[in-house]
């Protein structure tokens, strides 16, 4: 059960370290100004990868690594600039299935902490909660 978890670990970092590499090297895109404020309510925008500064033929790539090495994974979102340039589905797995999805709270708090720090909202890691709420004490 172990061995079959940190597989399955390992080949998530994998494509996430993939998908990262996608980035087009050769050009910025130019990005049209957002007139309004936007946030995926009823539905993301989408976009081509290329008009995000992706490679869409790596993305490809990857979905049919997955499918033809019968990885165990539901389904793979790739959100850029605010735009939904990449989604697919793996067997049985549809676009409305629910999906268990154990310690994601983790990654997202994780990735907030270190948009913090880089951000200078935080001095790192180490740094006590309680120095967030200096009106605060404690007893023991």
């Amino acid at each position: 059960m172990k061995n079959t978890n940190l597989s399955r670990i390992l080949v998530i970092v994998l494509i996430l370290m993939f998908i990262a590499s996608c980035t087009l090297k050769t050009s910025q895109p130019t990005m049209a100004p957002e007139l309004t404020a936007y946030w995926p309510t009823d539905g993301w925008r989408t976009s081509s990868p290329e008009a995000q500064g992706m490679d869409g033929d790596l993305l490809q790539d990857v979905q049919r690594l997955i499918e033809e090495r019968n990885y165990l994974i539901d389904s793979l979102t790739v959100v850029r600039n605010g735009y939904l340039v990449f989604d697919a589905y793996f067997p049985p797995f549809e676009p409305d299935t629910k999906h268990v999805i154990y310690s994601c709270t983790k990654s997202i708090v994780s990735t907030l902490i270190g948009i913090a720090i880089e951000e200078g909202h935080i001095q790192d890691v180490s740094q006590p909660i309680l120095s967030f709420f200096p009106e605060r004490t404690i007893d023991n």
